[in-house]
């Protein structure tokens, strides 16, 4: 038995971020150990969306061989084996990483004290038995994830009872507002016109946006459908609670992106960063995929009529302008021109907002 374990090689996925971020890390895993015949094996001790797949999904039949939580056995047998990265063999248990960005601003994790990165290629197979993969950062293909499983069968209830409750046609609204910032009161007023008498779901992770919706919403019939908005501006994802709490939070949020995803009509913003809420995108996925939600609950809750609704992506002013501008001075830049031209549209930009 011990010879057909070390004949085998492994894939040890230890995806980092909160619920999106950490979909797509192991979908990724998930084609690279198809592709290359390595059994995949996941930790989410380095995750901030979730503790343990186990509690929230099952899997669909499957050709690959997975382990969805490692313990510490599982980590004890692989940190044995020979590495990739090779400065990581046996070092599993005490390595600490810090993120940046190479000289290409690609996000990179490193190892704090040597500096060893542990970027790898996705497209080599590479000789050694086992193969760490530790990396964070958001992408758009979380629902490629989720169409591997089916939700846990007291948690899918649940989520069809919330969605049911909502209504048969609703609109919805999610807005990020923790650590990524959103010009959310002027989001509001610009849609707020076109959710005029409808019953609109809407979903934050902001204790004042959802206190403060209904006024500006206000001929709107607002529903919610969990509860988990915080006061202090902290992401939901990397609060120090405890696991009981984390999984709790994790629950919820299903539920909020699930209920999302069902509306005929979802409304998203940008962050004032920039980026779109990697949240924000998977709900705008099952939205447009409802057969998707269908799967996740085990039961037809969403027609083929009704399978793909509408992603309104909302781009306020002060959001278009700030684009508008970082875009001209990067041309700028590549161009050798001076940056006083830079500065001015900068100042136009602080005097019009």
């Amino acid at each position: 038995m011990e010879s057909d374990l070390l004949a085998k090689r492994y894939m040890l996925c230890r995806p980092t971020g909160g619920l999106n971020d950490t979909f797509c890390h192991i979908e990724r895993c998930f084609v690279y150990a198809k592709r290359f015949h390595r059994t995949l094996i996941i930790d989410l001790s380095f995750s901030d969306g979730l503790t343990d797949l186990r509690k929230f999904f099952l899997p669909l039949q499957s050709d690959q061989e997975v382990v969805l939580n490692a313990n510490l056995d599982d980590l004890r047998f692989l940190n044995a084996l020979d590495c990739f990265p090779t400065a990581f063999s046996g070092k599993l248990f005490d390595y600490k990483t810090v993120w940046g960005r190479d000289e290409q601003g690609t996000m990179i994790n490193r190892d704090s004290k040597s500096g060893v990165s542990l970027q790898i290629d996705l497209s080599i197979d590479y000789p050694e038995p086992m193969l760490l993969y530790h990396h964070k950062g958001g992408a758009d293909f979380g629902i490629e994830f989720l169409k591997r499983f089916t939700l846990e069968a007291h948690l899918a209830d649940e989520v069809l009872a919330r969605i049911l409750a909502i209504g048969p046609d609703y609109s919805a609204v999610h807005i990020r507002n923790s650590d990524y910032k959103t010009d959310w009161v002027q989001f509001l007023r610009k849609i707020r016109r076109q959710l005029r008498n409808k019953t609109v779901l809407v979903c934050s992770d902001d204790f004042e946006v959802v206190q403060e919706v209904d006024t500006i919403l206000e001929s709107s019939s607002i529903k919610r459908v969990s509860d988990v908005a915080f006061k202090d501006g902290k992401p939901l994802h990397i609060r120090e609670i405890s696991v009981e709490a984390k999984d709790a939070v994790a629950r919820s949020a299903l539920i909020d992106l699930l209920a999302l995803g069902g509306a005929s009509d979802l409304y998203i913003t940008p962050t004032k960063s920039g980026p779109i809420s990697g949240f924000s995108q998977l709900a705008g996925s099952l939205c447009r995929n409802k057969d998707v939600i269908n799967s996740l609950l085990g039961r037809e809750v969403f027609s083929v009529s009704k399978a793909v609704g509408k992603v309104h992506l909302v781009q306020t002013f002060e959001i278009r302008l700030r684009f508008f501008l970082f875009r001209l001075g990067q041309s700028y830049r590549r161009r050798g021109m001076k940056r006083f031209v830079f500065r001015v549209f900068q100042r136009i930009f602080n005097k019009t907002v």
